[in-house]
């Protein structure tokens, strides 16, 4: 295999492998001089000493190149470097037809008949330049995103002139639609690959094989003595004059097909009009496909088809008025058509069976060889397939015609090697899965497995780059061996350079980076200053990167906030620890005046402007009146002038203060509260206050500093219904309660 990055000719980089069939695997690669996507097709490493084979590969090249059409993948170049023979094509973004028709369920009879007109086109194409395809099927038909319909890999395609039957172990692949000429090595014409086309016809429009087998052998001899089944019987909405078609291009006789396909297209698109449902056929005819004269056949046969319709006669099959029941001939000739696929496959194939070079028709069936084919044939046929040609007593004949196309069919897959073994490489495997394994790894592990895995795509996504991510057919899926699966492999996490949002508002940068593929996460600020939902600040920042699917955190201003907040008490406290507790409820300080004291230390609180308890608007402040008296010992303990400079004490202080609330008084209630740890992670101990506010005088019932170990513990206030009770624990309000 070509390593990624290698350079052919000075101009062609090998991106990545996205396909290999018998004799080549086929690239991915970037034309440098014309800045476009090519396919190269590399001839395999164990071929570049076969001169056969590199003589064909030549050949292919040579002959593909002639072709000029736009349903036909354009040739661009071929050569050879450092021992690796190569053909550079057109690359084709695109699904084969035979992948779309087993994932569609409905048959589109008018869509389906025109990639069959334009297949049809592109081969009639080649037959004019005397080039016969001789590997149509389903596989090797594109159709692009664009609807464009492209026919390739003319991979074993021979001038008419030239040797009659080429060599590839693609063979097994194609049986399915092998003319019978091919499958008993005859001299192949274009009506070869006109079966061939039939088969893809009946396909397309059936969603099905006409024949099916255990082994490639099986299939190969349907096709010789096998009768085509009735289109119609598999899908009824197939028009009569559709099925006459498909059976006249698959007679087992050449001279009974379509003469060329010139004829063949002509009746093809006579029947697209009809399936359009033209009024005058005739004149869109000419205008949709400037299409000549219809076959004066088919119209003889459209023309029997609506009388049998309208007099109810049973529908007679084309096939019983072109060709006779092979079944019913005589012993004798049979025994003369075996002979003769003998004489003709030895005559036209001696260079191409190498160790078998010396043979003949007598040696090669020489009881020792035939004993040991035909022991192998009766294992691997089913008696009800012999008995459907044949009385018991008559099975060596067909014996003796299995043993013919056996041979073929393993020299057409292996070039004669070792047939029985050839075969053995075709039984039925369980697809692996490969989802979730290095792509590396997975290849290795398909080609130990006998399948191929095509690289088909690469994403981005949350897997580690080089891990399949995706199959086109599920784990467990039953398939032959040397099929093909396509994968998708990751190309890693996305790096993602982030926008700016700053200034933006919060729905419409949300939106942005959501596209960007991140996760957004907001943090709400109060800002008096910008708008509600305008993104103050980014984290990462616009222009840094981050992986697809990361978190973007944004600070959005809530603006000023107008929700109502209660007034707390800030009476005999200093102005530092009012000012903390005014910020902590959402109001602002606001004018600070003097007056002297004879009960308060300087700078501690007198009196507040608003009443403590009431409601008011977040943000309006709140003016303060403090002591400016010097010498004065307050609650809290002695004066600056003492050198006291904490208004908290270190040491645990009850203070009593005379109470203003009668005991004996009939309006005295109590309001038992349990004071709970609420601790900063940084200390052991903080300082506790209780204030009971009575109208507009607060009155200090507990101070002291609390170690973590003293909490939760209760305190009974009394005072009269209206009261309230705060708890300051570390100078914020923690507790607040009303007595009733």
């Amino acid at each position: 295999m070509l390593a990624r990055g290698t350079v052919l000719a000075g101009r062609y980089e090998i991106i990545e492998k996205i396909g290999a069939g018998g004799m080549a695997i086929v690239y991915k690669a970037r034309c440098r001089e014309l800045d476009r996507y090519v396919a190269v097709k590399v001839l395999r490493e164990e071929y570049i000493e076969e001169q056969n084979f590199i003589k064909k590969f030549k050949a292919e090249a040579q002959q593909a190149s002639k072709l000029v059409h736009p349903n036909i993948v354009d040739i661009y170049d071929v050569g050879v470097e450092d021992e690796v023979y190569y053909i550079v094509m057109e690359y084709v973004d695109g699904d084969t037809l035979k992948k779309i028709i087993n994932s569609t369920r409905n048959i589109d009879f008018e869509k389906n008949m025109k990639i069959m007109i334009k297949v049809a086109d592109a081969l009639n194409n080649a037959h004019q330049n005397g080039i016969i395809h001789r590997d149509i099927k389903t596989q090797n038909i594109i159709i692009t995103k664009d609807g464009q319909v492209k026919v390739a890999d003319f991979g074993i395609a021979t001038a008419t002139t030239s040797s009659t039957l080429a060599v590839t172990s693609n063979a097994i692949g194609s049986v399915h639609y092998f003319s019978p000429e091919q499958a008993k090595g005859e001299k192949v014409d274009a009506r070869s690959d006109i079966y061939s086309f039939g088969i893809v016809l009946f396909e397309i429009f059936t969603r099905s094989m006409p024949f099916e087998g255990e082994t490639p052998v099986v299939v190969a001899i349907k096709h010789v003595l096998e009768e085509m089944p009735n289109p119609r019987d598999v899908e009824p909405n197939i028009s009569n004059n559709l099925e006459r078609i498909i059976l006249k291009c698959t007679q087992k006789n050449p001279n009974d097909r379509y003469s060329d396909l010139t004829e063949l297209i002509v009746d093809l698109k006579k029947e697209y009009v009809e399936l359009r449902g033209d009024q005058n056929e005739d004149n869109n005819a000419e205008e949709i496909f400037s299409a000549g004269v219809v076959s004066q056949e088919l119209e003889q046969n459209r023309n029997v088809a609506k009388q049998d319709e309208n007099e109810g006669v049973k529908r007679e099959t084309y096939i019983e008025d072109l060709s006779v029941n092979k079944s019913e001939e005589p012993i004798a000739e049979r025994e003369k058509e075996i002979e003769l696929m003998q004489d003709n496959f030895i005559k036209n194939n001696k260079e191409t069976l190498k160790d078998w070079k010396n043979i003949t028709k007598e040696n090669l069936l020489e009881n020792k060889v035939q004993n040991k084919i035909e022991k192998k044939m009766e294992e691997d046929l089913p008696n009800e397939i012999i008995d459907n040609y044949y009385d018991k007593g008559d099975k060596t004949v067909y014996i003796g015609a299995a043993i013919t196309s056996l041979i073929i069919i393993s020299i057409i897959a292996y070039t004669g090697f070792m047939f029985v073994k050839n075969f053995e490489k075709s039984l039925i495997i369980e697809v692996p899965n490969f989802i979730g394994k290095d792509f590396n790894v997975a290849e290795k592990e398909a080609e130990e497995n006998g399948i191929v895995l095509n690289k088909k795509s690469e994403t981005y996504s949350d897997s580690d780059e080089g891990i399949i991510i995706t199959q086109s057919l599920e784990p467990n899926h039953k398939i032959q061996k040397n099929s093909s699966i396509d994968v998708t492999v990751s190309k890693g996490v996305e790096i993602i350079i982030v926008d700016s949002v700053v200034g933006k508002e919060f729905g419409t940068a949300q939106l942005k980076l959501e596209e960007q593929g991140f996760k957004v996460k907001i943090d709400t600020v109060l800002n008096s200053e910008k708008e509600a939902g305008i993104v103050l600040e980014q984290e990462p920042a616009a222009g840094e990167k981050l992986k697809r699917t990361g978190i973007v955190v944004l600070k959005v201003a809530l603006g000023k906030d107008q929700s109502e907040v209660v007034v707390p008490t800030v009476i005999d406290i200093s102005l530092e620890t009012a000012k903390k507790v005014i910020e902590d409820s959402n109001l602002v300080v606001g004018k600070i005046t003097y007056k002297p004291s004879t009960t308060l230390a300087k700078d501690m609180v007198i009196s507040q402007g608003l009443k403590p308890g009431i409601k008011t608007k977040s943000g309006t402040k709140v003016d303060l009146v403090l002591s400016n008296s010097d010498n004065v010992t307050s609650i809290f303990g002695t004066s600056e002038n003492q050198n006291q400079t904490n208004p908290i004490t270190e040491t645990p202080v009850i203070i009593e203060v005379p109470s203003v609330i009668i005991a004996n008084d009939e309006n005295k209630k109590k309001i038992e509260l349990e004071i709970k740890p609420i601790i900063p992670i940084d200390k052991v101990e903080v300082p506790v206050m209780i204030l009971l506010i009575s109208d507009t005088k607060s009155n200090l019932k507990y101070n002291r500093v609390c170690n973590i170990a003293d909490f939760p513990f209760k305190f009974t206030a009394e005072g009269k219904a209206g009261d309230i009770v705060q708890v300051y624990i570390d100078g914020k309000v923690q507790i607040e309660d009303v007595i009733k």
